[in-house]
Order: C-alpha cells, then sequence, then structure tokens
C-alpha cells in the first residue's frame, strides 16, 4: 500500500519470521534539512514503546532510499469496524477512546504530534 510518506509493504523477517511493515522514503533530491528531520523523527520513534503506538523495530537505508522496519498493524481500523458493526456499546467506545486518547498523549509527551 501507500502510506502518508511513501509505499508500505509486508515482509517477513528473516530472523524472527515475523510479519512486519516496511516503509520505503526515497531520499533522492532530498535536501540536507529534509534528512535531518526524517532521522530526528527515527530516532524518537525508536525510544518510543507503547501498547497502542506502532513500534519502529528496524532502520535501513541504501544509496537512495530509508526502510523503517515497523510492527504490522493486521486489524481493522476504528473507520472499518464502525463501517461493519454500525454502532458501538457505551462501553466499547469507552475502550476505544481511552486507549486512542492514551495514544496521543503518549506521543505528545515525546515530542510528536499525530
Amino acid at each position: 500500500g501507500t502510506g502518508m510518506n511513501g509505499a508500505v509493504v509486508l515482509a517477513k523477517h528473516r530472523g524472527t519470521d515475523r510479519i512486519c511493515a516496511v516503509k520505503t522514503f526515497s531520499t533522492e533530491g532530498m535536501d540536507a534539512a529534509r534528512y535531518r528531520r526524517l532521522y530526528n523523527e527515527v530516532d524518537i520513534f525508536l525510544r518510543m514503546d507503547h501498547p497502542n503506538v506502532c513500534k519502529l523495530l528496524e532502520v535501513y537505508e541504501d544509496e537512495s532510499h530509508v526502510y523503517l522496519v515497523m510492527e504490522a498493524c493486521m486489524g481493522k481500523d476504528l473507520y472499518e469496524r464502525l463501517a461493519l458493526q454500525r454502532r458501538y456499546a457505551e462501553e466499547e467506545a469507552a475502550v476505544a477512546a481511552k486507549q486512542m486518547l492514551e495514544a496521543v498523549h503518549y506521543c505528545h509527551t515525546h515530542g510528536v504530534c499525530h
């Protein structure tokens, strides 16, 4: 698929056989300031660890791309779940809202805006 900033593919980790998502960013024509911002974000995400935030596992780079190996989120997103279910019980909605708010709060405390 395609993420907001580049291509995203599923891959199997050679060492663990774990299914991962690999985001690919082209660095061709990237100016030095954008490159520094990318690696600043990578550094922040490598340190993040929260059950409701997708974990960045590894980073690779070649002469023209940066590859971010991340946890694969295989379930449906909230919009898809709502479209299928049409309604949520109040308790289910409260749990989903709490998880999202905890994730956003965690990101904000680490200097990340989502």
